[in-house]
Formats: structure tokens, C-alpha cells, sequence
């Protein structure tokens, strides 16, 4: 009995047909199955080896399919007529034909797939500068590698006009991103703000803070998060709560920008104004 007829009679029987795509270990190797011979002469004994097979599993399917038919019509045999001529339960149900769908679709689904697959994420790039001035108030400032401009003297300046600041400025901690320059990483918005918003979270699940401080569009986004697209503008000035760290956000331009544009340092007076009421 040839491999091919064989396959089609445990198929009609339900059987499961098991192939390992690779060597198993310690099995013998494998022998190739006899495949059917499109010569008249192998008919008869094609057809033998099915009749006693047939035998075998019981009853008398093997005089159902007849000694005449050859190996290469067998094969070909329409499913109904197979079907009609064998015992019920051993053959399964013909498969319905799927309804074939038209170019157009096809084509709109492959595009589809392919522009849903090659969607960029905008990717972030910004250096940031953290001081914990004191244990209610965190600061956060947005700066530009190579740019030399004095805005720790800013900072202190400000702090201290507002009573926040009873000593010397702390040492500010540095956080960049991306932190690996490795084109295989995710340097998206959304990585970003998880690697700030989880250091973040480190420094303040012990030590919470009542004030956050953010100075900058990118210490605005990498902090409160959102989409980049949909931020504020880094000249307006907002008040905010910052649900995930249970406390008050002051955004503001950053520090750079306010020594580069003085006319911002009056709305950013009044914002400081609502975050410290009691000074002046």
C-alpha cells in the first residue's frame, strides 16, 4: 500500500497523522514510503494492498472499492462518489468551498497589514536635571546638551525668593535619554516616560513630596506623560495634579528659556505664586 493511500484512508477514518518536522532523538531513521506508479501494471497490486487493509479494519470495505480501479484513479476519485461507495462514519464530510474574496480586498488587506506594521513611534531625546530641595518639594528642569547658561543661579534665585530654599542648592541628579544610543532599542515617548515615571517612583514611594516643579516641555511630557503630540506648549504656564505621584505639578517654561526670554519670568511669578501663597 502506497503513502498517498494510505494518508486518504486514515483521513476518512479520522484518524491523526503525526510527522516531526525534525530527527528525534535516539528514533530510527526514516524509511520513504512507497509512492503510487503511473504504470497500468501497478494497479492490481495497489488495489490488493487496499483490499487487505481494508480487511483488517473490518467488514468488507476492500470489495466496495473493486479490484479494477487502478492507483492514479483512485487518487482522482471524485469525494462523493467515494463517499456513496463506503460504510458510513469512515469517510469524513466533503469540505464546503470557501467564497473567494475579490482582488480589491485582498489588495486593501495587504495594505492595511503592511501600514500597520511599519507605523514610526516619534522618538524622544531630551537631558533633564532633578534636585530634591527639601522633603516636600522636587524640582525638575529640562536643558539642552552645550548650552552654557546659569540657571542653577536662576533656580536658587528663585527658590530663595519664595522661602524654599533655607540652604545651598542640592546636588541636581541627571537623567538622559535615550540612555544607550542603539538604534535596535525602543527610543519612543512612551519608553521614556516609563524610564522616568519608574525612577521617579523609586525616589518617591518612601519619601513622597507635596510640589513638583517641572520646567520644560520634555520634563513636562516625560513626567506627567501623555502624547507628545498633544502636550503644552513650553511657554505656557499650567497647574496640575500628578496622579501617579499624589501631588501638585507646576509646569512652566524651563530655565534656559527664561534666561533667554525675560518676559516669561511674570507669568511664571504668578504660577509660583499659587504653589508658595504665603510668600510674596
Amino acid at each position: 500500500m502506497n503513502e498517498q493511500r494510505r494518508m486518504q484512508y486514515l483521513d476518512a477514518m479520522g484518524i491523526d497523522m503525526f510527522v516531526p518536522r525534525f530527527v528525534l532523538a535516539g528514533a530510527a531513521l526514516s524509511s520513504q514510503c512507497e509512492l503510487p506508479v503511473a504504470k497500468q501494471a501497478a494497479a492490481p497490486a495497489a488495489a490488493k494492498g487496499v483490499a487487505s487493509v481494508l480487511d483488517g479494519i473490518g467488514g468488507d470495505i476492500g470489495g466496495a472499492v473493486g479490484g479494477s480501479v487502478g492507483s492514479a484513479a483512485a487518487a482522482n476519485e471524485p469525494t462523493q462518489e467515494r463517499a456513496s461507495r463506503a460504510p458510513l462514519g469512515l469517510v469524513a464530510e466533503p469540505e464546503k468551498p470557501k467564497p473567494q474574496k475579490s482582488a480589491s480586498s485582498t489588495v486593501s488587506s495587504i495594505l492595511a497589514d503592511l501600514q500597520a506594521k511599519t507605523v514610526v513611534k516619534p522618538s524622544a531625546k531630551f537631558f533633564l536635571q532633578l534636585w530634591r530641595v527639601h522633603a516636600d518639594l522636587l524640582v525638575v528642569d529640562s536643558r539642552k546638551p552645550g548650552q552654557a547658561l546659569p540657571t542653577d543661579t536662576l533656580l536658587t534665585n528663585i527658590l530663595k525668593a519664595y522661602g524654599q530654599l533655607p540652604q545651598s542648592l542640592p546636588r541636581a541628579e541627571k537623567l538622559q535619554w535615550p540612555m544607550v544610543d542603539d538604534a535596535t532599542k525602543d527610543h519612543s515617548w512612551t519608553a521614556a516616560q516609563e524610564m522616568v515615571q519608574s525612577f521617579l517612583e523609586g525616589r518617591l514611594l518612601s519619601n513622597p513630596v507635596k510640589h513638583i516643579l517641572l520646567f520644560g516641555d520634555d520634563a513636562i511630557r516625560a513626567v506627567l506623560g501623555g502624547d507628545a503630540e498633544q502636550s503644552k506648549a513650553p511657554q505656557q504656564c499650567f497647574h496640575t495634579p500628578a496622579d501617579a505621584f499624589a501631588c501638585e505639578a507646576y509646569c512652566m517654561p524651563s530655565l534656559g528659556e527664561i534666561l533667554l526670554q525675560p518676559l516669561l519670568k511674570r507669568p511664571v511669578w504668578h504660577l509660583l505664586l499659587e504653589a508658595f501663597p504665603s510668600q510674596p
